[in-house]
């Protein structure tokens, strides 16, 4: 939560004061980068007045420059709208009793100008106010997420499961297969079928013709015989 700075006039109509108020509030501003919100004396801030409308319309923690105790104008800003603990600073450390018990997430520093002697002395509490409500905020954000409590566990994450491919076979069960698909075909080309033209040229090849076959002596008798039953049938 930012800090917003909020200057109010002295009722007096005092140089001096009016000197002090307008370099603070330009130091503030151009050196310091800080947001300054000017209103009137916080006593004489009216329901309809413009200066009460922007303090009720504070939402971060506020940094009171007044010229009263701290106890005094916080007790104004209460009834004028803004709410908050009070803000513990270098010259009030602890809370009034009247507002010790109040618990409120925003801040209220009331600074009485009256306690600083020159402008940089006022400028160097605001920084440090600011820084110190800084470091707060970044103690209790590591506070909520880490320190003192276990990490939360993180879900799983779980890729998505490829489509599945097929196995590849080992290389013996391809050779495998390669000897059970080829064994037959080499049979097959090796030791031609029954019916196969090799087979019937084989088969013709080794048919001995009568012509060529080699005379036996039965052959020899059985012509002999054939030649004599040619010679009776020619005498008759």
């Amino acid at each position: 939560m930012p800090v917003s700075v909020v200057l109010s006039q002295s009722p007096r109509q005092d140089p001096a004061r009016r000197d002090f108020e307008e370099q603070l509030v330009t130091m503030l501003i151009m050196e310091d980068a800080k947001e300054v919100h000017v209103v009137s004396h916080l006593e004489h801030l009216r329901q309809d007045d413009t200066g009460r409308l922007c303090l009720e319309g504070l939402t971060a923690h506020v940094i009171a420059l007044t010229w009263l105790p701290p106890a005094e104008a916080f007790g104004l800003l209460q009834q004028l709208g803004v709410p908050g603990r009070f803000g513990r600073t270098s010259h009030t450390r602890e809370a009034p009793e009247a507002f010790a018990g109040i618990a409120h997430p925003r801040a209220i520093y009331c600074l009485n100008l009256s306690d600083f002697e020159t402008v940089d002395a006022c400028r160097e509490e605001v920084g440090r106010i600011d820084r110190e409500q800084a470091v707060q905020v970044f103690s209790i954000g590591l506070g909520t997420s880490n320190i003192g409590s276990a990490p939360a566990p993180r879900a799983a994450t779980v890729a998505p499961a490829a489509p599945p491919t097929p196995a590849s076979k080992p290389a013996t069960d391809e050779a495998d297969k390669a000897d059970r698909a080829g064994a037959p075909a080499e049979a097959a080309s090796a030791t031609p079928r029954e019916n196969s033209p090799e087979v019937a040229d084989a088969d013709a090849a080794n048919l001995v013709s009568p012509l060529t076959a080699p005379m036996t002596d039965w052959d020899d008798a059985a012509l002999d015989q054939l030649v004599d039953e040619l010679d009776e049938m020619e005498g008759i």
